[in-house]
Order: C-alpha cells, then sequence, then structure tokens
C-alpha cells in the first residue's frame, strides 16, 4: 500500500533582521515536530522524499531553506551556528516547545550545530550520510581525491567553482535530469544511487529539490561549500539528545568512515552501517527505520 505525505503549509518567518525564511510542513499538523535539514545541493522540497512512508504520517516535519538556498533570502557572511537562531525563530513562530532532528548529508552539521544550541528543545537527533567536519584534515582525506579537489579549490578559487556550477545549472535546466548535476559534484554513484535516480518515483522530487536549491542562483551552495570548509564551533559534548547515525556501506559521496567518526564524538550515539546502501537510496529505502525509533 502506498502512502502519500501531505505538504500542510509553506510559508515564511520573518527574522528581526527582516531577513525572510522560508519553510514548508508534511505530514500530520498534530504531530510530534521534526525539524528537517536538507542535504547539499537542496532545499525543503526534499521533505516530501518521505511521501510513501507510513510512519512519516505520525509527525509533523518542517523542512526549511537554508540562507540562500529556495525562498530563504541570502545572508552575507553566513556561519554554521547562525542557523541555530533561525531554528529558533521558526519554532517560535510556530509555537514548538520540544522537537527532533532529521537531517540528511550535508545538513547534518546544521542539525549538529541545532542540538548542541538548543539541548533542552531537542528530544533526538537523527543524522543519515552525515557529512563530517572536512575542515579537519584527517576527515577530508576520507573523501574521494575527486571532491577533495573540489573543497580546496572552492576556498582558493571559488570564481572557478562557480562557473562550473553555472555550467551543471545549464545542463540542469536543458535535461530536466537530477543525474546531470549530481555527475558534477560526485563521484561514481552506487548501483543503489543509480536505480533511485532512475526511478521517476524520486528522481522528480530530487530534480524539484535541485531547481528550488538554485532560485537564487549558485551564490548560497557557493557559501555552504566554503563553511563546510571553515572551523565548525560545534561543542559535540552539548549534544545530550539521544542520536541515531545510519551509513550506506556504498556511499562513496559521504564514506561510512565519516559517520562512524561522528558517532565518536557524540555521547548517546547509536551508528547503523546499513548494506548495499548508497547515498541517495538511504533516506529513501531507511527513514522509516529513523521514525520508528522517534516515535517510540
Amino acid at each position: 500500500m502506498g502512502y502519500r505525505l501531505r505538504m500542510i503549509a509553506a510559508n515564511e518567518v520573518r527574522l528581526k533582521s527582516g531577513r525572510k525564511f522560508f519553510y514548508q510542513e508534511f505530514g500530520n499538523p498534530h504531530g510530534e515536530a521534526i525539524i528537517f535539514f536538507h542535504g547539499f545541493p537542496g532545499s525543503s522540497a526534499q521533505g516530501s522524499l518521505f511521501k510513501n512512508s507510513q510512519w512519516a504520517q505520525l509527525f509533523r516535519v518542517i523542512a526549511f531553506d537554508r540562507p540562500g538556498f529556495g525562498n530563504s533570502d541570502f545572508l552575507v557572511s553566513r556561519k554554521l551556528n547562525d542557523i541555530v537562531e533561525d531554528v529558533d525563530a521558526l519554532i517560535n513562530q510556530l509555537q514548538i516547545e520540544t522537537f527532533h532532528l532529521l537531517a540528511v548529508s550535508g545538513g547534518s552539521p546544521y542539525a549538529m550545530a541545532v542540538a548542541a544550541a538548543l539541548p533542552k528543545q531537542a528530544r533526538s537527533l537523527n543524522l543519515m550520510c552525515p557529512l563530517g567536519p572536512i575542515y579537519k584534515i584527517q576527515i577530508l582525506k576520507h573523501l574521494s581525491l575527486r571532491s577533495q579537489i573540489l573543497l580546496v579549490t572552492v576556498r582558493f578559487l571559488p570564481g572557478l567553482i562557480r562557473k562550473v556550477m553555472n555550467t551543471a545549472l545549464a545542463s540542469q535546466a536543458s535535461s530536466k535530469n537530477e543525474g546531470s548535476i549530481v555527475e558534477k559534484f560526485s563521484t561514481t554513484l552506487s548501483s543503489a544511487d543509480h536505480e533511485i535516480l532512475n526511478n521517476p518515483n524520486y528522481s522528480e522530487v530530487l530534480s524539484e529539490s535541485l531547481q528550488h536549491a538554485f532560485n537564487q542562483g549558485p551564490e548560497g551552495p557557493l557559501q555552504e561549500l566554503k563553511i563546510f570548509t571553515t572551523k565548525w564551533k560545534i561543542d559535540f559534548s552539548r549534544i545530550v539528545a539521544p542520536t541515531t547515525i545510519l551509513h550506506g556501506s556504498e556511499d562513496r559521496i559521504v564514506p561510512p568512515s565519516v559517520g562512524k567518526y561522528l558517532a565518536q564524538q557524540i555521547a548517546h550515539c547509536a551508528f547503523f552501517l546499513i548494506p548495499n546502501e548508497g547515498h541517495y537510496s538511504l533516506p529513501i529505502n531507511h527513514i522509516d527505520m529513523i521514525l520508528v525509533k522517534i516515535a517510540k
């Protein structure tokens, strides 16, 4: 039996500075709140990836666009921990007292920052194929050589990466195919990932998320790459929420060793290595594993 996660709202928060912060809500408006952090490059549209999950119907899933992505205003000189103020404003507007955090890939650093800054409100932290602190050489070296070159180049030659992004965007616009831009920024994908990208039920959502992510052009994503490669000011000892990390054994974008490293940094963390899953396939095929744990 198929289940479709219903979008229940699309709105925005106006921050004290006047900056617009866009979000979408999915699922049950009366359920426990899950704050969802999209991957990179991605957007709040990724929240609908859980549309076939029966368990997702129990929760109020709130997915937002990070600054410079989608419909959220660009923030000059943005830092990783700026996300805390944005999420705090969001939950205050929505009158949410406590919440669960769920992140995929490049959304994970932000979820960890919120968990560390708001320990009394974060009931659980859940990371799928999480990106680690790649500003550290010992973590960066776990990535493919191609990814290492990209991340080093963005620090010293951002104009070149901007050109690559613009070229990839043009390719994406003409092909309407998620894979056309994915291949620009990743190593060879696993067979599980190719299967997902070739499935119209998911490739359309991923394509929509990607197009929404670049609504304002490449500046937001380019800024985010710089954030990833700059020292994170996250105090892992302040993360006290029960934490779950899932990683696919065939993830060729963020290797499982990165997830294992994070699991060693966070107290009360359970790490699960999922056989035969890649970077894109893991969140789609195993989201219920996270949601069942949250529901208990």
